[in-house]
């Protein structure tokens, strides 16, 4: 019984990363700057994060990107439920989210 019970529980959280990956891709599909959202994304599944981390994390990567074009991807990210500040980091609130981003 303890079989069956681990395989349904596998079956639940593959078919809720699939479910994350789903709206993470509705809501990416729409954004001009879809690379950017991914890197930032990929940055929160690691770990949470600062403004100022992420910010340095875009700039050792070679990547240009304004403070407001950044403040504009974390407000959108907050907004749509995907991450949420917590004191003065980032985080991604479901761990579903982090499977789906880590793929």
């Amino acid at each position: 019984q303890n079989i069956n019970h681990k395989n349904a529980l596998i079956k639940v959280i593959e078919e809720g990363k699939k479910l994350a990956k789903e709206e993470l891709n509705k809501f990416l599909d729409n954004r001009k700057a879809k690379a950017n959202y991914i890197f930032l994304l990929k940055a929160l599944a690691k770990n949470k994060c600062s403004w100022g981390i992420i910010k340095n994390e875009f700039i050792r990567k070679g990547k240009k990107i304004s403070d407001r074009q950044l403040l504009l991807y974390i407000r959108e990210l907050v907004d749509y439920g995907f991450i949420e500040k917590e004191r003065n980091e980032y985080k991604i609130l479901d761990p579903l989210y982090i499977r789906a981003i880590e793929e």
